[in-house]
């Protein structure tokens, strides 16, 4: 933008002095479209780290014994299936999350699958 650094008048005219200024803290138009995916994108981080928690509490440590005693990963499955679902609920463009109906939709997704892993 412009800023002005001053005014004066010279033979009738009103001069304008300015500056030319750059707001490096604004946001671009990019990220301001992107501004509810990002916030779901977070959301969807923060489910990935409280399931990682979840799975080194005493409620999974039966389940998980029962699965190595199958020789199977049991918090490698569990992370990598909500890995995929939230994956799926971010993949969109960012204008799909402007819409308010669609927003909430892949919010509920992401929650959905999160409650299906933790109960």
């Amino acid at each position: 933008g412009l800023e002005v650094q001053g005014t004066r008048v010279e033979s009738g005219l009103i001069v304008v002095q300015t500056r030319l200024s750059v707001n490096l803290t604004a946001l671009t138009i990019e990220q301001v479209v992107s501004r509810r995916r990002k916030l779901c994108m977070d959301m969807c981080d923060s489910m990935q780290l409280e399931l990682s928690h979840e799975l080194s509490t005493p409620s999974w440590a039966t389940l998980k014994a029962i699965a190595d005693g199958a020789k199977f990963d049991l918090a490698s499955w569990a992370r990598q299936v909500l890995r995929d679902v939230l994956s799926g609920c971010v993949s969109y463009p960012p204008e799909h999350y402007n819409d308010e109906t669609q927003m909430l939709m892949r919010m509920k997704d992401a929650v959905a699958a999160k409650k299906a892993l933790s109960g």
